[in-house]
């Protein structure tokens, strides 16, 4: 006799019992994971980027934008208490170029193109002047005689002055997201979204 004709059968349901939930991808599988202040990067093999800016987690305006961000171990800053011209020389020698595809609102992609634009003239702007203090001594000379011997040292700060601007604008602005850290196929981005990273799972410790 079936537990149906069964009068001691225990009742059961007619709806079957739920499939028990399939286990969650492995974090890995999306690329992106947040280490305290630090947003990890896999590269390379990013999915599922979160359509918002990483610098103020807008959605609004978004553009996906593939980053070229340098990387060299901090030592090298040491060159900047010695020579800061002879810095960004060897910076462009020992730097490793990341490209990091990420969401960037309209705001913060102009602020990038500026400061890019401002560490082009950190190598340009010393031939600037001089050739430009060049001309502009010829012919003062020839209008108004020659200069006093004060003018020179005056005219140098200011050319010193102007290109200190150029390079604190491009280290506030060109560096979008400046890399901490890198390790084997993995990158670590600062000064991203509070609430950008909050979206993001932690960092396994496996991948520490």
């Amino acid at each position: 006799m079936s537990d149906f004709d069964n009068p001691y059968a225990a009742p059961q349901s007619d709806s079957a019992p739920p499939a028990p939930p399939s286990a969650a991808p492995h974090v890995e599988s999306a690329g992106l994971w947040r280490d305290s202040k630090l947003m990890v990067v896999r590269i390379g093999q990013v999915s599922g980027i979160p359509q918002r800016c990483v610098k103020c987690n807008t959605p609004d305006d978004c553009e996906r934008m593939s980053l070229r961000l340098p990387y060299h171990h901090p030592i090298y800053f040491l060159f900047l208490l010695l020579t800061p011209f002879g810095y960004f020389q060897a910076r462009r020698a020992v730097c490793v170029y990341y490209n990091i595809p990420l969401w960037v609102c309209k705001q913060h992609r102009f602020w990038y193109s500026f400061g890019t634009f401002c560490g082009g003239m950190i190598l340009a702007w010393p031939f600037i002047f001089l050739f430009g203090g060049g001309l502009f001594i010829g012919i003062y000379d020839r209008l108004s005689g020659p200069l006093s011997h004060s003018a020179a040292p005056a005219t140098l700060v200011i050319g010193a002055v102007i290109w200190a601007a150029w390079c604190i604008l491009y280290f506030l602005l060109g560096r979008l997201t400046p890399v901490k850290k890198c390790h084997r196929n993995r990158v670590w981005l600062s000064r991203i979204s509070s609430d950008y990273l909050a979206a993001l799972p932690p960092l396994p410790k496996d991948l520490i």
